[in-house]
């Protein structure tokens, strides 16, 4: 019997093509992608994860709201995207931030760098709350993901806090989650 687990690829090989190919995807228009990397991400942690209710990062206070539309308020710039899953762990609470970006475009490439900025901002709220015990998780999946490896390897490296900060694709994950908990 196969399991999830043992469907995680390397974001390397995950093309549209193999996106396409998986029993899984549907046409691309049904949040299939994220299903899927919440699926696995459950397996790995033996846990399920929740949906965090619009829960944003301000960017200027470097503190979280809770709003479901941020554009119909005047500071609707000052919020990042929404976080997407959420799962407490100990005293700790982890939040996951999942993209699934394949093929090359300007749409790709604005979801990536949307990514960043975010990244930036978990990077800003660790600084500013020395001790926190939140985790940000960014499963970046896709070929395209992987291709910008090394601008995200950037903007982590100019991070002081990489501590409570995961960036990397499900098999990644898979790997720090077992030796985060000696599993």
């Amino acid at each position: 019997m196969h399991t999830v687990l043992q469907m995680i690829v390397s974001s390397s090989l995950q093309t549209k093509q193999w996106r396409k190919n998986q029993e899984w995807y549907r046409n691309g228009k049904h949040n299939e992608c994220e299903n899927y990397q919440v699926s696995c991400i459950e397996d790995i942690l033996q846990a399920r994860i929740e949906k965090t209710n619009h829960l944003r990062l301000n960017r200027r206070t470097n503190q979280f709201c809770r709003r479901s539309n941020p554009m119909a308020y005047p500071d609707g710039f000052d919020y990042t995207e929404d976080f997407d899953r959420w799962f407490e762990y100990g005293d700790n609470i982890i939040l996951f931030n999942l993209k699934f970006v394949c093929d090359q475009g300007g749409a790709q490439t604005r979801s990536l760098r949307e990514a960043s900025h975010f990244i930036e901002a978990q990077c800003r709220y660790i600084s500013s709350h020395p001790g926190t015990r939140v985790y940000f998780m960014n499963i970046l999946d896709g070929d395209e993901s992987f291709r910008k490896r090394e601008q995200f390897n950037h903007t982590v490296a100019q991070c002081a806090c990489q501590t409570n900060m995961f960036v990397g694709d499900l098999m990644e994950f898979k790997e720090y989650w077992s030796v985060l908990t000696d599993n």
